[in-house]
This record gives C-alpha cells, sequence and structure tokens, in this order.
C-alpha cells in the first residue's frame, strides 16, 4: 500500500469523520516486544553486512490519542496516531580466514516513528458496563531515522576506510514511510480501556543499501505488540 493511497484514503473517507466524532480517546501504549525478520546479507568484496538482534523485547513508551464515530450499535469506525522510537542494529564484518572476532562492528540507527492507526472495531459482547471488542485496522507509517557518522578511521588495528565506509552506508537503508496493518482486542470498564494488537508490515520496512555507487537488496519486516490503556472522553451522546 502505496504512500499517496494512503493520504487519499485519510482525506477523502477518514478527515470527516472527525467533524462528527462521537469520542476522543487519550492514553499511553507500550511496545513490548518486536521481531524482526530480515534475510538479507551482503557481500561487499571482503565485507559483509547484515541485521543483528533480531528480537527486541525492551518496552517502549508510546502516547496515543484517537477518534471514534459509531456506525450501528456494534460497530465504530476510528483514526488515530501515536509515536515511539525503533532501533536496528546492523554488522559489518570481515569474514574471511584469520581474521579475530573483534574486526565485527556494529552501529545502530534510530527511526522515530509517527504511526496514524486507520480502521474499526466490532463489538462482540458487553456485561454493562464491561465491552469485549475485535479491532482491526492499517497503520500508515512516517518514520525520521538518523545514524551515527564517522568523518575520519576511529584508533584501532582492525579499522580500515572499507568498514567505515560500509558503517556511514548504513544511513540509507531507513525508509521514509511505509504501512503496517494491526489486528486485537480491547476491553472496556465504563471510559477506560485496555487494548492489545499485533502490528505487522506489509512490505519492506527499508531501501535498499548503497555503497560506492551500487545497491544490494536489504529486505526489513517487523512485527510488534502494542499494549494500549486508554481513558475515553466523550463528546457527543448520539
Amino acid at each position: 500500500m502505496n504512500y499517496r493511497f494512503s493520504l487519499f484514503f485519510v482525506f477523502v473517507f477518514l478527515i470527516p469523520l472527525l467533524a462528527c466524532s462521537q469520542e476522543f480517546k487519550v492514553g499511553f501504549g507500550i511496545v513490548s516486544i518486536e521481531e524482526k525478520f530480515n534475510n538479507s546479507y551482503i557481500q561487499v568484496d571482503t565485507l559483509a553486512i547484515y541485521e543483528g538482534n533480531l528480537k527486541n523485547s525492551d518496552a517502549r513508551f508510546m502516547p496515543y490519542v484517537q477518534y471514534a464515530h459509531s456506525f450501528g450499535s456494534r460497530f465504530k469506525g476510528n483514526i488515530g496516531a501515536q509515536y515511539y522510537k525503533s532501533f536496528a542494529s546492523i554488522f559489518v564484518t570481515t569474514p574471511i580466514e584469520g581474521v579475530p572476532i573483534d574486526s565485527k562492528k556494529v552501529i545502530s540507527y534510530l527511526s522515530k516513528n509517527l504511526e496514524f492507526p486507520i480502521g474499526g472495531s466490532l463489538n462482540l459482547f458487553d456485561i454493562n458496563p464491561l465491552k469485549f471488542n475485535l479491532i482491526a485496522g492499517i497503520v500508515p507509517v512516517f518514520s525520521f531515522s538518523s545514524s551515527p557518522h564517522f568523518d575520519e578511521i576511529p584508533d584501532g588495528i582492525d579499522w580500515t576506510q572499507e568498514i567505515v565506509d560500509a558503517l556511514n552506508a548504513v544511513e540509507t537503508i531507513p525508509k521514509k514511510y511505509h504501512t503496517n496493518y494491526l489486528y486485537g482486542f480491547s476491553l472496556e470498564y465504563w471510559r477506560l480501556g485496555l487494548a492489545f494488537t499485533r502490528n505487522h508490515n506489509f512490505s519492506s520496512i527499508s531501501n535498499d543499501y548503497s555503497l560506492y555507487g551500487e545497491s544490494y537488496s536489504f529486505k526489513r519486516k517487523t512485527i510488534s505488540n502494542r499494549i494500549t490503556v486508554y481513558y475515553t472522553l466523550v463528546r457527543n451522546n448520539q
């Protein structure tokens, strides 16, 4: 799902929803586990480039807001916004015989992700005032990434200009925009709610890796668990 289609979907279909929104939810989430799926292993002369830390269980804080509108007694359409930071670690090694293990170098880039979940929820049952809902949607993601940059070769016998260039080239990997999809459930008690979702990428969230004017395929995909606690402010009881 591309950038233009997502913007069209937001402005044509969902922006009018905000004007007649019945609910406004505020809260925070935790990105508890992020699993990374990356089979990319690039060989450039004597260097190998690949991603490490394929499973990250560090909890990350995620502020959250959402507008919702009821369509019938059981279905709600919604649009929201949330923000969190993610990290990726890329290794550069010289996998040749006789090279010591400490020749492995790693560089991490930080991505600041602004997400706009768009979807709906279906109320399966409620035992007043407790409600159980199924939720699903798509998530346009705008990502702003940065990574360290080496201006010169660091001290050390196993550092070379080629390794420095390979590490600096990691800045070509992050993609500025991608789209996810989510599914999960929520429990609501009066105005308090707790939601759990699984978030998947539709396609690779990285660009090709570019070094010395050549591009190499570098595919990345992730799955993350989100736990969100929120409070509902009722704007318009219809």
